[in-house]
């Protein structure tokens, strides 16, 4: 390399002073046994350059090929260029969580959004006029034992609906258990104000007829909001209608005092909730949709706690055995 850079310069240099003498009207020629004294300098010269550039060069090279190795890692690397009509396959974490939100994105089928938002309207001027101002005198005013053993007394007043259902459902191993927790509870429990049968290992159970038709196959439906009630499918919401009929304060009071218990129970469970929707009204940016989507996944997830309970749960004799206390 440095022989070729010389022989590429020496020229240059040679010609020049051939043109400064020609110009002064010396003779230009070569002398015989080598270069004369400019000559000599001007090549020497042109080695030196040479020299230094040969020397220069491997170290600018090796930066060269150390810029793209450096880039190569700063940056990630570019995707394999995908088929044309599909998408980049987005790894997914496989969790419950996100079993849960991408089912209820399927479900959430909403085709009359516009009359739901009038009537959310509608509920939320009677919660800011009536109900909220009622739900937080209720939590001051009634201390947190007291709102406890009334939460009981009406999950115990729910059982006859609770029992219709777990009989639809085929499970009479809940069907025993809710008959004798209504029984024990209703006697020993003062109304069902205390839950003795808790206590002694046998907790109760969520059943309606909106997870009789989901076992069936039924789907959700349509999302409603209605007035007063608040957010439904068509699927809950018919199966809210026949719980009402299965309680037997349907059929054992008189209107005015099925609208008095109806209200009691509907207001201490806004009041138990009432944090809760609080914070979604405060922290949403649309919160029609907030209410909606957690309304669907709180839902869904009842329902799929109510499946995983059902198949976790061991053997009936089994049971009976622990809660005896006898060897297994």
């Amino acid at each position: 390399m440095v022989e070729a850079t010389a022989s590429v310069l020496a020229p240059g240099f040679v010609a020049r002073p051939c043109v400064r003498f020609a110009r002064s009207g010396a003779s230009c020629r070569p002398h015989d046994g080598g270069p004369g004294p400019r000559t000599g300098r001007t090549r020497r010269l042109a080695l030196g350059v040479g020299l230094g550039l040969g020397l220069l060069a491997p170290a600018s090279a090796a930066r060269a090929q150390a810029a793209p190795a450096a880039s190569e890692a700063r940056e990630p690397a570019p995707l394999p260029p995908r088929p044309m009509g599909e998408a980049y396959a987005v790894p997914r974490a496989g969790s419950e969580d996100e079993a849960l939100i991408e089912s209820v994105g399927d479900a959430g089928w909403d085709p009359f959004e516009p009359v739901n938002r009038v009537f959310l309207l509608l509920n939320r001027g009677i919660d800011f006029v009536l109900l909220d101002p009622l739900s937080r005198a209720y939590g001051w005013a009634v201390p947190d034992p007291a709102k406890l053993a009334i939460r009981r007394m009406f999950l115990n007043l729910n059982s006859p609906s609770i029992l219709a259902n777990d009989l639809l459902q085929l499970d009479l191993r809940d069907a025993g258990v809710t008959t004798l927790r209504f029984a024990i509870n209703s006697t020993l429990g003062f109304g069902g104000l205390l839950d003795p049968m808790a206590e002694s290992g046998w907790p109760g159970h969520r059943s309606d007829f909106g997870q009789t038709l989901h076992l069936v196959g039924l789907e959700p439906g349509p999302y409603f909001v209605i007035p007063l009630l608040g957010p439904t499918t068509a699927r809950d919401g018919v199966g809210t209608l026949v719980d009402g009929f299965l309680r037997p304060q349907a059929w054992l009071l008189g209107p005015a005092e099925r609208l008095l218990l109806s209200t009691t129970d509907g207001l201490t469970l806004r009041e138990e909730n009432l944090r809760g929707i609080e914070a979604l009204r405060e922290s949403s940016v649309d919160y029609y949709t907030a209410l909606r989507d957690a309304y669907l996944m709180n839902r869904e997830g009842e329902l799929r706690r109510e499946d995983a309970r059902r198949a976790a749960r061991p053997p009936l004799c089994e049971s009976v055995r622990r809660q005896l206390g006898a060897a297994p």
